[in-house]
């Protein structure tokens, strides 16, 4: 899961989907995440997207955020 979790990510920071679109592929994945560290990955995400429905953040903030947390991910192998 780690791995499409990550592929959402570089669609996002590339431009081929919106905001919208991330949070709508990233936030099911929460309910099917088997693994703590999916779950914390996710969560980190949706942090993120709160802060800009609060109006907390904007969004070159949260792409920022966003690059970083994906490259705190161990690389993936398989999962």
């Amino acid at each position: 899961m780690t791995e499409k979790i990550l592929e959402t990510l570089e669609l996002y920071l590339a431009g081929d989907i919106d905001i919208d679109s991330l949070e709508d592929r990233i936030i099911p994945l929460l309910w099917s995440a088997q693994l703590e560290a999916d779950r914390d990955l996710i969560a980190r995400i949706a942090v993120e997207l709160v802060y800009i429905k609060d109006g907390l953040s904007d969004e070159p903030t949260f792409r920022t955020r966003v690059a970083e947390i994906a490259s705190q991910v161990p690389a993936v192998v398989a999962d």
